[in-house]
């Protein structure tokens, strides 16, 4: 017998052994209960090129920017939410809302202010901006600019010039500038406010006030009269003064000694593969909200899941009590998505508890922000390269 055929020989031998051995039973496979149907399955996940594990600790930041921008993060906590000066406005502007180092990467104010701010030691800022559900971004809502200067007499000196040059406004959006009239806030002698028409019979009011180190800025749009978009300004104020009070301003000098990361969370959360932008890092509670949808009913969520950090990098990271309360959290956010008529789309594969959702308007714009750049506070400000979004809906200009 050759070596070939006793090969063979011994492959069919071993066959029939087996073949000899089985045994099959009918029947239903029975699941054991110790095994969780939505843990990951790791052997099936495919993260590409973005890390599985934690990154170092963060440490401080590497220059006084990412200080800055640290900074603006902190001040989140301290900032009034438009949803607690009117209920009724609960649909988040996320094209402006959060931290900021440079009033130029805001499209929404008007160019004399952003250059006005920058001529006077602007550090950092937070905004939160919202509007009414179902209204336009351009004639109802309230935008709240808390912005932090390098020292009091920048703040009052800031206010002071944009109160001389109000009588126009240079746009980004116009050649002609618009023109303005002033009008008093309520209860807020202090504040330099000025008003102007906006589209469809819509009415905006910018308000102004020098705090300490720190410039409280309000945009107001109504669709009647100039006396209510100032009384909405002037209720901005009534909260945000007294609040704003409570935050221990870090010395400029020392910007570069505040932590990246003091949870620890942000190092567990995907790193953008191009670097940080101004909205990465680490949230409080409320400063997260600003960013939220619908931050009244993610205030409910968050109050009742026991979440105390919210990290943002190239995803999102919700810190909950507990695993039972985080699930509470994807499914409530999965109920909200599907009201806004986001469809159902494939799982991810090997995350069985993954719920995937499609926007209804297809892709929608980044929440990343602009990447951190590091100019000097004072330069000539300039316009920064923006994602491609439809700038047609915002607030400055009026939409003609």
């Amino acid at each position: 017998m050759t070596a070939t055929a006793r090969l063979l020989t011994l492959a069919a031998a071993a066959s029939l052994i087996i073949a000899g051995c089985s045994t099959t039973r009918t029947g239903q496979a029975i699941k054991d209960p110790a095994i969780d149907a939505g843990a990951p399955i790791p052997a099936l996940l495919n993260p590409g090129a973005f890390p599985t594990t934690a990154q170092p600790p963060l440490g401080t930041p590497t220059n006084a920017t990412y200080g800055a921008a640290a900074e603006a993060r902190r001040m989140g906590e301290n900032t009034v939410l438009p949803f607690q000066v009117d209920p009724t406005l609960t649909a988040v502007n996320g094209l402006v809302s959060g931290p900021l180092v440079s009033p130029s990467a805001l499209l929404d104010i008007p160019l004399t202010i952003s250059r006005i701010l920058n001529q006077h030691n602007f550090v950092g800022g937070f905004v939160a901006g919202a509007i009414r559900p179902g209204s336009h971004l351009d004639s109802q809502g309230l935008t709240n600019f808390v912005f932090r200067m390098a020292a009091p007499d920048d703040a009052a000196a800031a206010v002071a010039d944009v109160a001389a040059h109000s009588a126009t406004m240079d746009s980004l959006f116009s050649t002609t500038p618009v023109a303005t009239a002033p009008i008093p806030i309520p209860g807020h002698p202090e504040a330099a406010a000025f008003t102007f028409p906006g589209p469809e019979s819509a009415v905006f009011v910018w308000s102004l006030t020098a705090h300490g180190p720190f410039v409280l800025m309000q945009w107001a749009g109504v669709p009647d009269a100039a006396e209510n978009a100032a009384g909405l300004a002037g209720k901005t104020l009534d909260q945000q003064a007294p609040l704003i009070d409570a935050f221990a301003p870090t010395p400029v000098d020392q910007l570069t000694s505040l932590p990246l990361d003091p949870t620890g969370v942000l190092a567990r959360t995907v790193p953008v593969p191009d670097g940080p932008t101004v909205r990465t890092g680490s949230y409080t509670l409320h400063a997260a909200l600003a960013t939220q949808d619908d931050p009244r009913r993610s205030q409910d969520v968050f109050s009742a899941t026991g979440v105390d950090v919210v990290t943002r990098a190239a995803d999102t990271v919700y810190r909950a009590r507990n695993a039972a309360a985080a699930a509470k959290i994807v499914a409530d956010f999965a109920e909200d998505a599907r009201a806004q008529q986001f469809t159902p789309a494939a799982g991810v594969l090997g995350l069985p508890a993954a719920r995937c959702l499609i926007s209804p308007q297809g892709d929608l714009p980044p929440t990343g922000g602009p990447p951190i750049a590091s100019p000097a506070p004072t330069a000539t400000p300039t316009r920064p390269a923006e994602p491609t979004t439809d700038l047609s809906a915002n607030w400055w200009p009026p939409s003609t």
